[in-house]
């Protein structure tokens, strides 16, 4: 019991008031009484250092808590950029196939019209800054880079 006494109080004032030899068994009951306080004292330490370390603890969480919701939306919003990436790097490649297909039509076209001009015996200087056969050897290394292979 405590009657208002801090436990180093309570302590304090059995020694105050020990009784003389003569008192064993009061004096006895008193160790006892002095002993079960400190280690109240010491228990009330420990458990002030848990709560303290709790609360820390507590803290913690709530700030890791508040950490990983702003990672998990930053996260979505990677994850929408690289479905935004995706999607431009899809149309280009569509893109790139339309017009190397475009560009195959192109060189088909011109290298029947060279056969034709050939089997005709007409003359490929039609225009002053490059002859359609040069034309179709453009397109032919465009189409076809060296070290690429034949892309059929």
């Amino acid at each position: 019991m405590k009657y208002g006494l801090s436990n180093e109080e309570a302590i304090q004032a059995i020694k105050s008031n020990y009784p003389p030899e003569s008192y064993t068994m009061l004096r006895e009951a008193l160790d006892m009484a002095m002993n079960a306080l400190q280690q109240l004292t010491e228990k009330d330490a420990t458990i002030k250092k848990l709560k303290d370390m709790s609360q820390r603890w507590e803290k913690a969480f709530t700030n890791a808590d508040k950490q990983y919701l702003k990672k998990e939306k930053e996260v979505a919003e990677l994850r929408k950029m690289i479905e935004w990436r995706d999607e431009r790097f899809k149309n280009a490649n569509e893109q790139c196939d339309r017009l190397r297909k475009a560009l195959e039509e192109a060189y088909t076209t011109m290298t029947d019209a060279l056969q034709v001009m050939e089997m005709e015996k007409r003359d490929f200087n039609l225009m002053p800054q490059c002859t359609i056969k040069d034309a179709a050897e453009e397109l032919e290394k465009i189409l076809y880079p060296v070290g690429e292979g034949d892309k059929e």
